[in-house]
């Protein structure tokens, strides 16, 4: 009995040896014990879109989320596009929920996330080829300096769309008004202007980032359409606007 245990053990052996010089001809990689594995899941640049990556772990994101939650708020530190010969994306990165708070603007891997460290919400957007229209004028009266008549006109262009009884001067209001732009590209020192309305010509066709500091810094607050009356419903009012990033873009997603 001994001997028969001794025999199988042996020509186990053998056989083990067999495959084990068989599967090193055929791939060395199958005989590999424990082999370390990547985890099954994403791959950047499978899908196209906007990936935001926690070190090496990464979420594809191909539309605007506010609260980018769990494990991924607060924890993103990187950002990777891929883009289609025909769809080229960009982002704009908030370091608060709603899209508050400092942002950055990003069209690579290598853009700079300083003036949104925490990051919370995600803008998703597809660049234009091409500019379409005058871009994004910043009026200093509100409904586009309407109410002060034309004698603001004597220094800003007048409203593209119909005014109608509103082109009449307001007596006791303000007979004076000031503009800047049409901007058709970024403007990093903006010298403290006041915005009460933004105007932006093809609406959806532009996007205009307004920041609280030059250089493109500090608070900021994203505009695609236009207007009028900046200190209703907006997070950065219409005081001490010092930058603005301007890009011709093809939707907001």
């Amino acid at each position: 009995m001994k001997l028969l245990n001794f025999a199988i053990g042996i020509g186990g052996l053998i056989a083990f040896l067999g495959s084990w010089l068989l599967l090193t001809t055929i791939n060395p990689q199958l005989i590999v014990l424990n082999p370390e594995t990547k985890e099954s899941g994403l791959v950047i640049g499978e899908t196209p879109g906007v990936y935001l990556c926690a070190g090496e772990n990464c979420q594809l994101f191909n539309s605007s989320q506010s609260f980018v939650g769990g494990e991924w708020n607060d924890k993103v530190t990187s950002i990777k596009f891929s883009n289609t010969d025909d769809v080229k994306y960009g982002a704009v990165l908030h370091e608060d929920k709603y899209y508050r708070g400092g942002c950055s603007v990003c069209l690579n891997d290598n853009c700079d996330l300083s003036n949104a460290k925490d990051i919370s919400s995600v803008r998703v957007f597809e660049l234009a080829n091409s500019s379409p229209g005058d871009g994004v004028t910043l009026y200093n009266v509100e409904n586009y300096n309407r109410r002060c008549g034309e004698e603001c006109y004597q220094t800003c262009p007048p409203p593209k769309s119909p005014c109608g009884n509103n082109c009449v001067g307001v007596p006791g209001f303000q007979t004076g008004g000031s503009c800047w732009g049409p901007f058709k590209i970024s403007q990093p020192d903006l010298n403290a202007k006041e915005v009460w309305s933004v105007e932006i010509d093809n609406p959806g066709k532009w996007l205009a980032a307004l920041f609280k500091g030059s250089g493109y810094t500090g608070n900021c607050e994203v505009f695609t359409i236009s207007d009028e009356d900046t200190q209703i419903d907006n997070y950065i009012k219409r005081k001490d606007i010092n930058s603005i990033e301007v890009l011709p873009i093809k939707v907001m997603r």
